[in-house]
């Protein structure tokens, strides 16, 4: 049984986390996949999870979130993060990767020194 659209969505998938052909040894093509797979999921968790908050927030503030300044750090994370993945679908695996890892690590580290006590 073909389910609708599930072939379209499969095939966008897998180009998206296909690595690019500049990237030749075996475990750097399968790293490649594995990150640009952490990467998209990454983005959309953070996504999804912002919009929750932001719900949530005007629900029992009744104010948005986008009025604190750790949040635009988050965006800027998440900025950064497609950056890294563009980087990945370039053809430059290590540095890519570098990117992802640097700033997964920073990003979470920079939100007591926003000024924000919400952060």
């Amino acid at each position: 049984m073909q389910i609708w659209g599930l072939d379209l969505i499969l095939r966008t998938w897998n180009s998206c986390i296909e690595p690019h052909r500049a990237i030749t040894k075996f475990e750097d093509k399968n790293g490649a996949k594995l990150f640009a797979t952490i990467m998209i999921v990454h983005v959309i968790v953070v996504a999804i999870v912002i919009n929750v908050i932001n719900l949530v927030s005007i629900h029992y503030l009744n104010r948005a979130i986008w009025e604190d300044r750790d949040s635009w750090v988050v965006l800027a994370g998440v900025a950064i993060i497609v950056l890294a993945y563009l980087v990945l679908r370039s053809g430059r695996y290590r540095l890519g990767v570098g990117i992802y890892i640097a700033i997964s690590a920073i990003v979470p580290l920079t939100s007591p020194f926003v000024n924000d006590p919400n952060a």
